[in-house]
């Protein structure tokens, strides 16, 4: 067992530990692409989950998953399953879903095409690896409320979790996109370099645009948005 242990407390990241944290307290819950089922097995352990499901796409991924379930003696807690997205699960089986580790644009996809499961989940937590605006624009659009957001810094990196659930469509500024209203109100520890890098970031788009030999459509929003965000870097209410 001391193996084991020393396996998995290389492999629990500041992320997962995030993870960890916002999933505590749901009764069933589904991780969608579970690679190794590190979250799955740490849930179980430490008890913050009474029934897992490991969902992967990837039968090779699935089969490391069942090995190290049963490394650690949890299959009795944590079921396995292969399937594309939320497909291997049924509306309403799952408390809480977790999407972590993908791009933007791939968890996007994920609850597009298995909607109803999306939408019967208490639930959504949300850990894009890239195109986070794309995605809360995915959510903001298609009715999802946007519950409240947690980041954590893993080497050089700041990432950021999405809590959501069903709602409403809602109206929403680009801003929006780029720091949720959640995220603003909390400000949390990481918020200002959060923002110091959305607005590095921004710059450098905004000045590739500006030395391409057509014009950008989208320069002047973007222009309109690197101002926002440096406002709210200073300290200053934009509304």
């Amino acid at each position: 067992m001391q193996q084991t242990d020393r396996h998995m407390a290389c492999h629990t990241t500041p992320r997962l530990r995030m993870l960890l944290d916002v999933l505590a307290g749901a009764r069933t819950v589904a991780d969608i692409g579970c690679d190794h089922a590190y979250l799955p097995i740490l849930l179980a352990r430490e008890g913050r989950a009474a029934h897992i499901i490991a969902a992967d796409v990837r039968a090779g991924p699935l089969r490391r998953a069942q090995e190290n379930i049963a490394r650690f003696g949890l299959t009795d807690r944590i079921e396995t399953r292969l399937g594309d997205g939320l497909s291997p699960l049924t509306p309403g089986e799952a408390e809480a879903i977790a999407i972590a580790g993908m791009g933007g644009t791939v968890i996007c996809q994920i609850l597009q095409q298995g909607e109803a499961v999306a939408r019967a989940a208490e639930l959504l937590v949300l850990q894009p690896m890239s195109a986070a605006p794309d995605l809360r624009r995915f959510l903001y659009q298609n009715g999802y409320r946007l519950l409240r957001e947690r980041l954590v810094q893993e080497d050089a990196r700041i990432y950021t979790a999405l809590i959501a659930q069903n709602g409403e469509p809602q109206h929403f500024t680009e801003l929006d996109c780029y720091i949720s209203p959640a995220l603003r109100a909390e400000r949390p520890p990481l918020f200002s370099a959060y923002a110091e890098k959305l607005y590095t970031q921004l710059r450098t788009a905004i000045s590739g645009m500006r030395r391409a030999q057509r014009p950008h459509a989208r320069l002047e929003e973007y222009e309109m948005l690197l101002k926002e965000l440096e406002q709210w870097i200073e300290g200053k209410d934009i509304g």
